[in-house]
């Protein structure tokens, strides 16, 4: 099967390999895909709307312009992928359970965004609302936050994560020990 229609409501890919082709423009409703391939294709201008995509390959995967509204990404690998470029006032994306890998996410609104379960590594979060994220039992090895709102997020048995707290507002964030500790690194002190 290949996305050969601009619009689909309430369908339900599965196995679909479309590699480096250019999808722009499409509208997708209420769409499932699963063990979807779509590495370096483009969506440009697209729009998904309560969709899901599960143990998918979205590697290089361009969203520049797209709407992404109540989108989970489960069990899915995404690799290299720009968020800031998506449609910023139409942004609504959880994660459970993937791997988020090299991703920027740059001057958005993702309060309450779930990014439970996944490894989020060396990935960017620049000036990003993140308030009351979860990012549960996550991974965030070489991650970066920057200027962001981590109000209520809840860190939650969550490690590898390297968040200098003069850098981003943490009042009533929540994170557990041992992890906890990495928040004093900014200050060079030693702890015995």
């Amino acid at each position: 099967m290949n996305l050969t229609e601009m619009y689909y409501d309430e369908q339900t890919f599965k196995d679909l390999t479309i590699f480096q082709e250019h999808l722009s423009d499409m509208e997708f409703t209420s769409c499932t895909f699963i063990n979807c391939d779509f590495s370096e294709s483009n969506f440009a201008f697209s729009s998904f709307d309560d969709c899901l995509f599960k143990d998918c390959n979205l590697s290089l995967t361009k969203f520049h312009g797209s709407k992404l509204r109540k989108v989970l990404f489960k069990e899915t690998k995404l690799a290299g992928i720009n968020f800031s470029n998506c449609d910023r006032f139409i942004i609504d994306i959880h994660f459970e359970n993937s791997l988020i890998q090299n991703c920027a996410f740059a001057d958005l609104n993702l309060k309450k965004c779930q990014f439970k379960h996944s490894n989020i590594l060396e990935s960017d979060f620049f000036d990003v609302d993140l308030t009351s994220c979860d990012f549960t039992e996550s991974n965030l090895a070489n991650s970066t936050f920057v200027n962001c709102n981590l109000e209520k997020a809840k860190f939650v048995n969550a490690f590898n994560y390297t968040i200098d707290p003069t850098k981003n507002k943490l009042k009533k964030a929540v994170f557990t020990m041992p992890d906890a500790v990495a928040l004093l690194k900014p200050f060079n002190i030693i702890i015995k």
